[in-house]
């Protein structure tokens, strides 16, 4: 689903005047490629200046990873002092590259004004972007706009269909809130048994939460026969997976 279909308003007429600067990233060169692992396996031995240097190299030679990890670590002071202007330069070049997680932290600096120039609608045109290229956060994001009527007009319809581009990246949650969409009839017809399926599903993948709320949804009959036993099972992973409240006792 293009954003530019969803956009009304102001907002839509400042993003279609901005002229699109993605562009087709050459491939990474196997140089950089060794680069990037051996970045990898420096940092984890905690030799984070040598890291920094090979991760810098594997940049140059188109390893996005590694941009984005660079920008990560400039904009927040990590192992380099912090510089949220160089931040914004690798960032840039990896969202240049269409590259979602690049995209997405770039326009999170751009909505707030991190080394750049605050511009909430370069903010917003970038984060949408970044759901266009793949990542579950920001669609998750502009979801939020769509349901909440901030900067982006109220529209339950669109903020579900973000929330299940952001589910199918595998982005908790999106799933959660698709989910919770199907529960409420937000913007999608109301079926119970969807919201336990997404749940199930999103459980599967390692969501404890979605574990708690399918075992919740056995338990109480939400959209299948209450299943005592099956309830059980999720709560056990959904503890498993660090949610304390459905661990038994000792």
């Amino acid at each position: 689903m293009s954003r530019y279909h969803c956009l009304s308003g102001v907002v839509a007429a400042l993003l279609l005047s901005t002229p699109a600067t993605s562009q087709t990233a050459a491939a990474p060169t196997a140089t950089a490629k060794a680069d990037y692992e051996r970045a990898l396996a420096a940092a984890s031995k905690g030799d984070r200046a040598n890291a920094i240097l090979l991760f810098d190299h594997a940049c140059t030679g188109n390893v996005m990873e590694a941009c984005n990890l660079l920008g990560e670590a400039y904009s927040s002071g990590t192992a380099v002092p912090k510089d949220e202007a160089r931040a914004v330069t690798f960032l840039a070049k990896s969202c240049q590259a269409k590259n979602g997680p690049g995209c997405w932290l770039l326009g999170q600096a751009y909505y707030e004004g991190r080394g750049t120039a605050k511009d909430v609608v370069r903010g917003i045109h970038t984060i949408g972007d970044a759901c266009d290229f793949g990542s579950g956060p920001a669609c998750v994001t502009i979801g939020g706009f769509f349901a909440t009527g901030r900067h982006l007009p109220k529209d339950p319809v669109k903020a579900a269909a973000y929330y299940k581009n952001a589910c199918d990246a595998g982005n908790a949650l999106g799933c959660q809130n698709l989910a919770a969409a199907y529960y409420n009839g937000d913007g999608v017809p109301k079926d119970p048994k969807r919201f336990v399926s997404i749940h199930s599903a999103s459980c599967d993948r390692g969501n404890a939460e979605s574990c708690e709320d399918a075992g919740m949804a056995y338990q109480n009959g939400t959209g299948i026969p209450q299943d005592p036993r099956r309830a059980l099972e999720y709560f056990k992973r959904a503890c498993d997976g660090g949610r304390q409240t459905r661990c038994p006792p000792r």
